[in-house]
Formats: C-alpha cells, sequence, structure tokens
C-alpha cells in the first residue's frame, strides 16, 4: 500500500457484518458477514456531467469517527423495523 491509499473499516454493532474501504488510486468497496465474503473488492465512484470521475485518485482522505444506533420503521424493506449504523 502506498502512501496515499488509506484502509477503512466500518462495522455492525455485533461486528457480524463489516465494511472495508480502501481509497488511492481507486476506491474500492468489500462486504463479509462472519467469515463469508458478501462482495469482492469493487471499484466504487461517480462520474460528474463535466467527465470528472469522483472515486479515483483520491489522494489523502481523512476522517471522522462516531457511532449512532438508530432504529425506524419502513414499509418497503423485509422487516418493518430497520437499524442504521451512522458514520460521520
Amino acid at each position: 500500500m502506498t502512501e496515499a491509499q488509506k484502509s477503512f473499516e466500518v462495522s455492525s454493532p455485533d461486528e457480524n457484518i463489516k465494511i472495508y474501504i480502501r481509497t488511492g488510486e481507486k476506491t474500492t468497496w468489500s462486504v463479509k458477514h462472519g467469515k463469508t465474503i458478501v462482495l469482492l473488492a469493487s471499484e466504487v465512484g461517480i462520474q460528474l456531467s463535466d467527465e470528472r470521475i469522483l472515486g479515483r485518485n483520491t489522494g489523502d482522505v481523512s476522517e471522522k469517527r462516531a457511532s449512532a444506533n438508530t432504529l425506524f420503521e419502513t414499509p418497503f424493506y423485509k422487516k418493518h423495523k430497520f437499524m442504521t449504523i451512522i458514520i460521520r
């Protein structure tokens, strides 16, 4: 990993689900549930109307850590109540 690359990890409260994010030349993310890889490292980015691509050559990325444990209701998901974790 070069100096400009950084890795981040976000976990569910029970730490069963983990999301890994790596920045640098490309921004990738992957997901594990327990020991099972759910999503292999996949590139993520957005191409803007002026042809710039957000998610490439990200350089030095900073991070802010916070946690939240929120329960909200939704009629669109399998469950009527859904918990979300907010990282800021």
